[in-house]
Parts: structure tokens; sequence; C-alpha cells
């Protein structure tokens, strides 16, 4: 029965098979087969079903024919023998294709030439470029696997990132835009001819039309920079819309609102340096302070610590330049220092004024009364001739008007050392000068032993030349007295003490004072004074001179001085005795 069905199925199958040369063709209605097929199988209810089998199976066939196809049941798909691998017919060259599912890299690359570089992506989704890096939390590394931003560009090129026109007349560059999609910020490249560009920054606020921001700054094409101009003429170049612009620069001590450090610009036609702070304005050349404004409004040139509106010094000379007419061409162009107070009503005019001192004179003119009156004194800068209310001297002083004068003394010519002197009438003849100093004479000789004090002594030198002698102990006194001259001009005396003494060494420490009375005085108390040091003479018994200046009050005249010898003082190094000759009192009249 086996053997008859074998036969049964045979004739079955020959039924189907339309043969036509070598051609065959499987149909269910028989047919000739397509004269350019070997095999051809036709159907509207079936398929042809090739051998199935798993990826093991199919990689353990043995010398597999190139073109032998089979179904793959463990990745359910057809694959074919090309003649050296298996390949799955499933895959494309992802020319006009859709994924409908996931593509499995396997660890490979994804690349143009098939090589290990390109785009790898990780297990947990990290994608990276030969190097460059996609991170999946939104990070963007180029060069670094390691972005710390949405983009970080790794390297060391100059054009990191090139932003790249195609139209040169057109404006290129990056917009900011806030959570609405509106434009905030615009930092482009505008075109100005001849294949340049600025750097243009636009701000303001935020508006849908990327070209409705107002620019803010522009850096041009000669790297002026330019804030609130788009025409900028220097390196950097401020303007503003309104009456004023300004440059403020602060600092962590100054603090940084608007009135604090310090601000430059300019207000109407107006320019202003301006200084918020309690501090110094300065002003360096050669890295050295070369002029300083005070938090006062003291002006220092040379000095760091004026005292006054001005103050100029140096450790040499010290000069102040000014000059007019410096072309020579307007002889009325002429320096001059105007020195005003009480309003400006009263003052000095000071230097060169041709209207009111006269071509080429320096002069020195009074204004009073809110009036320049005529000159003072006036100064011919050609002949030095001095003129006092004459702006036209013949002589070295030539005086317009009357001259008074307690004395006058010419130190040359054939008055030498006379004074003119006028009489009644008023006529004038050469005097000889009088003297100014008058002396009130105290020689020993005259004293009594009233003026010895403390065990002060007479003694004498041969033919009878006394002395007053101060031995080497803890005090010796002289004590004198005089009348104040009724006819001193000046309250300034002066003391001359004559002395001697036995000994050539060391110094004597002596005490001076001075006391003076005027009319009601109550003449009582120890008068005081200072001590002095006056040296022994450098011979035995030598004179020496000690001078002492002193005042008398000026209502006072009746006048006591006291000498003393302070021997037990450590500064008295002579142990020998002091001698005193006499003494001169000196003042003028």
């Amino acid at each position: 029965m086996r053997k008859k069905s074998h036969v049964v199925l045979f004739v079955l199958v020959l039924a189907s098979i339309s043969l036509s040369g070598q051609n065959v063709l499987i149909d269910d209605n028989g047919g000739a087969p397509d004269s350019s097929a070997q095999l051809e199988v036709k159907s509207t209810s079936k398929g042809v079903l090739v051998p199935r089998m798993t990826n093991a199976q199919m990689n353990a066939i043995s010398s597999p024919a190139t073109g032998l196809l089979i179904f793959n049941s463990t990745n359910g798909s057809f694959y074919f023998y090309n003649g050296s691998a298996w390949v799955n017919l499933s895959e494309d060259n992802l020319g006009d294709h859709t994924a409908t599912e996931n593509i499995q890299l396997d660890g490979n690359y994804l690349s143009n030439d098939g090589g290990n570089e390109g785009l790898s992506i990780s297990n947990s989704g990290v994608g990276t470029f030969s190097g460059n890096l996609l991170m999946p939390n939104g990070y963007l590394g180029i060069g670094t696997s390691s972005p710390s931003g949405q983009l970080t560009i790794f390297g060391d090129t100059s054009n990191a990132l090139t932003l790249q026109s195609s139209n040169n007349v057109l404006s290129h560059g990056i917009a900011f835009q806030n959570s609405g999609a509106a434009y905030t910020w615009n930092i482009r490249r505008e075109n100005v001819g001849g294949n340049q560009a600025d750097l243009v920054f636009r701000g303001g606020a935020a508006n849908s039309d990327i070209n409705a921001l107002d620019e803010r700054m522009r850096i041009d094409q000669n790297g002026n920079l330019g804030i609130g101009t788009s025409d900028p003429h220097n390196q950097v170049h401020i303007n503003s819309s309104a009456s004023s612009s300004w440059l403020q620069i602060t600092n962590s001590s100054t603090g940084s609102s608007s009135t604090d450090g310090f601000r430059l610009g300019t207000t109407g036609l107006n320019t202003y340096f301006q200084g918020y702070e309690v501090g110094n304005l300065y002003f360096r050349t050669s890295n050295s302070d070369r002029m300083m404004i005070s938090s006062t409004g003291y002006i220092g040139i040379g000095t760091n610590s004026p005292s006054a509106f001005l103050h100029i010094q140096d450790n040499a000379d010290a000069e102040i330049w000014l000059e007019a007419d410096a072309d020579n061409v307007t002889e009325t162009d002429n320096p001059m220092l105007r020195f005003r107070q009480d309003a400006s009503s009263v003052g000095m005019n000071v230097g060169f004024d041709d209207s009111s001192f006269g071509s080429n004179n320096f002069g020195i003119g009074r204004r009073w009364s809110n009036t320049d009156e005529s000159p003072s004194i006036v100064v011919e800068a050609q002949t030095g001739h001095v003129g006092i209310s004459n702006t036209n001297p013949t002589s070295e002083l030539d005086i317009s008007g009357k001259t008074i004068t307690q004395d006058l003394k010419v130190t040359t010519g054939a008055a030498a050392n006379k004074v003119l002197v006028s009489d009644a009438d008023g006529d004038a003849t050469w005097q000889d000068v009088p003297s100014k100093t008058n002396t009130i004479a105290f020689p020993v000789h005259l004293y009594s032993n009233d003026v010895l004090y403390s065990g002060t002594t007479f003694g004498t030198y041969s033919w009878g030349r006394r002395y007053v002698q101060f031995d080497d102990v803890n005090t010796d006194d002289l004590s004198l007295t005089f009348l104040a001259p009724a006819d001193r001009t000046s309250n300034n005396f002066t003391a001359v003490i004559y002395y001697t003494s036995d000994d050539n060494s060391g110094n004597f420490r002596m005490f001076m004072a001075f006391e003076n009375f005027a009319e009601g005085d109550v003449v009582s108390g120890a008068p005081g004074g200072v001590l002095n040091t006056i040296p022994a003479p450098s011979t035995v018994d030598a004179v020496k001179i000690w001078n002492k200046s002193f005042s008398v009050g000026t209502g006072s005249n009746y006048v006591t001085f006291i000498i003393r010898r302070s021997g037990g003082d450590a500064l008295d190094t002579s142990t020998g005795k002091l001698r005193i000759l006499g003494i001169n009192i000196e003042y003028e009249n």
C-alpha cells in the first residue's frame, strides 16, 4: 500500500508540471513556462516554501553554493549565500528607506566606508561621532567626552566655531530668544562692502522681529568700538541720543550705584570729570605722579599734599611760564594775572597790558570799586627803568607825584653812605647816615657791692683792672638794673657780655633772666629766664664775648637782668673761674 501511494503522488505532481524544453512551469492550470525562467511557479492561492532552519543550522551547511537560499527561523529573514558570507535579504542600502522598527548596530559603527569611524551608539544611548560626543541629557561635546554645557567645543584651533555666510550682502549671526520665542539679543555681521563686515550687537525690548532690535554696540572692520553709534571714529566712541553721555568706572571700594566711582562724560557742550568719592584725582606720566586734585579742590603740581588751591613744588627750580602773543603779531595780546576780592570790586592786576601799562612794560595796577585804576608800578622790559605812577620812566626810578620817606640812603656815587635830608624849605642835602645802634655801658669798675649775690666777688688784674668773679660753686649771681631808653625805636635789646677765665677748657653753664616794669607794676617775685652754655676762652685770661638778645615791653621803662653761674649743673664742665669785665646793652633808636 505504501508503494502504491508514492506512485499516485508522483503521478499527481507530474500532472501539474509542464515541461517545455529545459524550462519548467509549476501551475495548477498548466501552460508554458516563461522563456526567460528556468523554473516558473504560478498560483493565486499558494506560495513557494524554501528550506527553513535555525541560524546555527544555516552556518553548519558545508560548502554552500553561491546563491543558495534558505529561511533563517532564528532571525525570521531570508538569507542567501553570496559566495563568501550569508546575506540577510531583509537589509537594504538605506536609499529611500523608512524604518518600521529599531535598528541594532550591535557595537558597530554607522560609517561611509564601512570602517571603524563615524557614529557609534552605546547601550545607554550616548552617541559618539569619531571622538566627538553627544550626551543623552542634551549636552553636545565637540572634541571632548565631558561636555560641561549644552554645547562644549574643545580644541586649540582659532576657528573652532565658524559661521560662514552664503551671501555677503545679508546679515549673518547668532540670535537669543526668551521662553516665548521673542528675540532679545542678536550678534551679527553686517556687510560694509569690499568683502568686509562690522560685528553688531542688537538688543532691547523682546520682539518677534529680529530686525526690530536696536543697535547697542558695534565693532567696525577697523577695530573701532562704537556704543550708541554705528559709525565709530576712534578706538572707543560713545554716543548718546540724549543730551548727556557718560563713561562710569567703579570698584569694590566705591560701590556700583549711579553716584559711585568716577565718571567721564559730556552734558550739552560741557565736558566733565566727575569723582563721586572722597578721594583724590591723580595725573601720571612716566609712571610718576605729576599733578593731582585733592578731594578739597586743591591742585598740587609736583606734590601730593597741596596746602592751597594751587601748590607747585619741585626739588630744583619751580617756574611758571605765562606767554601771550607767541606769534608776535598782535601787540595787545598780553599775559596778565588778576587778583580779586570783595566780589571782584577790589584787586590788583600784575603782568603786561599795553592799554594800562604801556607797550612792553611790566606793571602792577590796582582795582578799586570795580574800576581798574592807573598803574601803580611799571618796569620797562627794555631798560629796566621803574616808574611809579608813570608809564614812561626815563631813569632807574622815575616817580610822578609826592614821595614821603623817613630815610633815603645812597651807597654809590659822590654821596656814598649819605642820606638826603630836607630843611624847612624843602631843600635837600646829603648828610652822614646817623647811627642806628646805641649802647648803655656797664663797666665793672663802676659796680658797687650791691650787685653781687650768693658769693660773687670782685677781683682785679694788674693796674687795677676790675672784674666780677663767678667761682665753680652751685650759684653765683650778678644783678644789674637800668632805665629803658625813651628814644628807642625797637623793643629788641642785646646784652653784650665781655668775660675771661683762668681756665681754657670746658663750658660754663649760665642762667640769664630779664624782667621789665611799666608804671604801676609791682616789683616782686623771681624773674624768669633760661640756661645758656658758653665756652671757656681758648687761652687763659683771653677776652670772649657773649651776646644775649631779649625784649622789653612797649610801656616798660625799668629793666632788671640777672646773671648766674650754675656751677653744679652737669653741663658746667669748666673748673675755672668765670670773670666778667663789663656788659653793654645795645638798642636801636
